[in-house]
């Protein structure tokens, strides 16, 4: 992709809706993923609101950079631990 492609896509991220830069990107998802697992993760390891604003805002803006570069993370799906216990224990 051309650098002013990647530019509109981390242009897209940094300021519209998620919704709305999905609809028009949808190969950001796995960038929305990876912003609110690190929330996820922030919120277990204790850290209040203000100190989770603070470290979402830096990843966004580290994860448009990465985006703006041509680096755009991509979405891991990975089986539950139960799900794959149970396809075991059915086998």
């Amino acid at each position: 992709m051309s650098t002013q492609e990647n530019e509109h896509r981390a242009a897209s991220f940094a300021s519209e809706v998620k919704e709305v830069a999905l609809t028009r990107h949808p190969e950001l998802a796995g960038a929305y993923a990876a912003v609110e697992a690190v929330d996820k993760r922030a919120s277990a390891d204790g850290f209040n609101e203000q100190q989770r604003a603070i470290i979402e805002a830096r990843v966004r803006e580290n994860v448009s950079g990465s985006i703006a570069q041509g680096k755009v993370p991509e979405v891991s799906v990975k089986e539950a631990p139960q799900q794959n216990a149970e396809r075991e224990h059915t086998r």
